[in-house]
């Protein structure tokens, strides 16, 4: 009755490992998609571009994380030596997510805006201006 049970349970115990195993296999890569826009709308980036004129409201920064399910990236806005961190949570396998950053008036030149993942590891960055 013993040795049953314990095939039993051995049996269970490599199935879990091969459901593991396969569940991992189908993981997509890690990989995020950055878009600088200057909107969203039905969360899709609009006007997406690199320059920007002088005096415009806002700038969007579009992200689109596959394979970071429940985690936390962060968007590092950079501006001369000015740094702004927005933590973004990623809730599923594709999610589409953004952050806004307002801009004042004489904030022109050049920008770069980073995604970090939870440990820090840079996984995307782009740069944009703002003409005088």
């Amino acid at each position: 009755m013993k040795e049953r049970a314990f095939r039993r349970s051995g049996f269970a115990v490599a199935m879990l490992a091969c459901v593991a195993v396969a569940s991992a296999a189908q993981e997509p890569e890690a990989r995020v998609e950055l878009v600088l826009a200057g909107d969203v709308v039905d969360r899709q980036p609009v006007d997406p571009k690199r320059t920007f004129p002088a005096g415009q409201e806002h700038v969007v920064a579009w992200t689109r994380a596959i394979g970071l399910s429940g985690t936390t990236i962060e968007h590092v806005w950079r501006y001369k030596d000015l740094e702004w961190v927005v933590p973004l949570d990623v809730g599923s396998p594709s999610w589409r997510t953004w952050s806004r950053k307002t801009l004042l008036p004489e904030w022109t030149g050049e920008w770069t805006v980073e995604i970090r993942d939870a440990g820090g590891r840079t996984l995307a960055s782009d740069s944009f201006a703002i003409q005088e």
